[in-house]
């Protein structure tokens, strides 16, 4: 009866391993039988915080999981992580793979996407090495490094700069045209009464400019006014004169032809004389 019971007891025991060993495979692995592509990735940063079995999304949905982490032995600045992705997930040449941090874990877990908003050449995967590489892209936490160095090297530079500026021969510059400066004003202050005095001579000279055009504007009026009196008084009757002397010439010449068309003989013998009672023919 006890070796029923110890037998009991065994069996279940063995049952409850087994159920809990399936449990945990299923949980790791599931129960489809899943196959992937082979790829790597070739990050030229730190991956602390990435393990093997680390997930792999392709954004935000999970496709597959690191198989492998190793230094690059021709450069051990490089880190080689081989990707196992599920078959019949698409990459492109223009597919790009990123670290990023699970929270506040510090665990690290591989992104892909896709650089651009259309998709390039397929990149088709192979049966052996060497494995299509994807390309990589730095992490955010690694950006935010190397902008932090270069701020950090950019104030370095001003503050040599400013060191400069304020050395002790720029200080004695600085004081020496603080000095000049002060020594211009007094200097202006002093002349400044002979500027007064010049200016009250502008004045003067400029009032007296004002007088003179008036004068001058007077004096241009009357010789016009003068100008138009002679015109009217002498040159005017002489030229109506004149004009009416060659009118009456004119007169006088145009009789003179018509007497030569009438008697060409006149311009020899002169004009006959009328006798009374004679009639003109």
């Amino acid at each position: 009866m006890k070796n029923n019971r110890y037998f009991i007891v065994g069996l279940f025991i063995i049952l409850i391993t087994a159920a809990m060993i399936f449990i945990g495979f299923w949980l790791a692995f599931g129960l489809k039988n899943t196959k992937y592509n082979i790829y790597t990735a070739h990050f030229h940063e730190s991956v602390n915080g990435l393990n093997v079995n680390a997930p792999i999304n392709y954004n935000g949905v999970g496709i597959g999981k690191v198989q492998s982490i190793e230094i690059d032995r021709k450069n051990p600045s490089t880190v080689i992580v081989t990707m196992q992705i599920q078959q019949g997930i698409p990459i492109f040449t223009n597919t790009y793979a990123s670290l990023v941090p699970q929270g506040i874990t510090g665990q690290v877990y591989i992104s892909l996407s896709l650089k651009g908003k259309k998709p390039t050449t397929l990149m088709p995967p192979k049966d052996k090495p060497p494995y299509p590489e994807i390309q990589t892209k730095a992490s955010f936490l690694t950006n935010i490094v190397d902008q932090m160095s270069l701020v950090a090297t950019q104030i370095t530079k001003i503050a040599t700069r400013i060191n400069q500026v304020v050395s002790d021969d720029n200080v004695k510059n600085f004081n020496e045209i603080i000095a000049n400066l002060q020594s211009i004003s007094a200097n202006f202050a002093k002349s400044s009464k002979k500027l007064d005095s010049i200016m009250d001579s502008i004045n003067k000279a400029s009032q007296s400019i004002a007088g003179t055009s008036k004068q001058v504007n007077m004096i241009s009026q009357t010789l016009q006014n003068q100008t138009l009196q002679a015109v009217n008084n002498v040159l005017l009757p002489q030229m109506h004169q004149t004009l009416s002397d060659v009118d009456q010439g004119m007169i006088e010449f145009t009789k003179l032809l018509q007497t030569l068309n009438q008697n060409p003989s006149a311009l020899i013998r002169g004009k006959a004389q009328h006798k009374p009672g004679a009639v003109n023919e």
